[in-house]
């Protein structure tokens, strides 16, 4: 099986199983991640009548002789047991992909990236990637001014946004990406911790 037919399958077998039914804007972002063409929502100018989600995939069929065989090629899902399990996958790089792709110009004039959220029960962490950051003593009141602005103008409306709950949070900084809970002696990370009440970030001690 080619690799070009590979990704047509799964994407049918997707479609046929209700994974999509209610929502074609992720349809259209794992098509694009899978580098497949998502439907058109067009009708078939010849016979008048709606085409259906079948005939919107083969309408994209490969060319004769085969398409290109570069890919991402299909044994990567050799693991997974059903095309949701994929596709779950997916979304979550859908979503991390879109929540770090905007900087956050913070009160310093630093530029903030946003490396991941993690969740922990009732507490919720926001790690974002500062380059600027540095170790100066006056820094650290400008950290604190910028990890309180997160709270307040970024994470406060992302957690509304994405439907999460949490009584706490803890948001960082860092000069450079970490793997959380692994240590690196030449990192620079400062972090705060916030209990979130009634809308509204408030600092704690640790």
């Amino acid at each position: 099986m080619s690799t070009w037919q590979c990704k047509y399958d799964m994407r049918e077998q997707a479609l046929n199983a209700g994974v999509f039914r209610h929502s074609d804007n992720l349809l259209r972002n794992v098509c694009n991640l899978l580098m497949i063409p998502a439907p058109r929502a067009s009708n078939d100018r010849n016979s008048g009548t709606e085409l259906t989600t079948a005939d919107k995939i083969r309408s994209h069929a490969a060319p004769a002789g085969g398409a290109p065989s570069g890919g991402r090629g299909c044994d990567f899902l050799k693991n997974f047991k059903t095309i949701p399990n994929v596709i779950a996958i997916f979304a979550a790089a859908v979503f991390a992909a879109s929540a770090s792709a905007q900087s956050i110009i913070l009160p310093s004039d630093r530029k903030a990236d946003l490396q991941e959220v993690l969740k922990d029960m009732d507490l919720l962490r926001y790690r974002f990637v500062v380059p600027e950051l540095s170790n100066a003593t006056d820094d650290l009141a400008v950290s604190t001014g910028d990890l309180e602005f997160l709270c307040s103008d970024y994470v406060l409306q992302d957690i509304k946004g994405q439907g999460l709950s949490a009584a706490q949070v803890v948001i960082s900084m860092g000069d450079r990406p970490t793997e959380f809970g692994v240590a690196d002696p030449d990192a620079l990370q400062v972090f705060e911790l916030f209990s979130i009440s009634d809308g509204l970030c408030i600092w704690e001690a640790f």
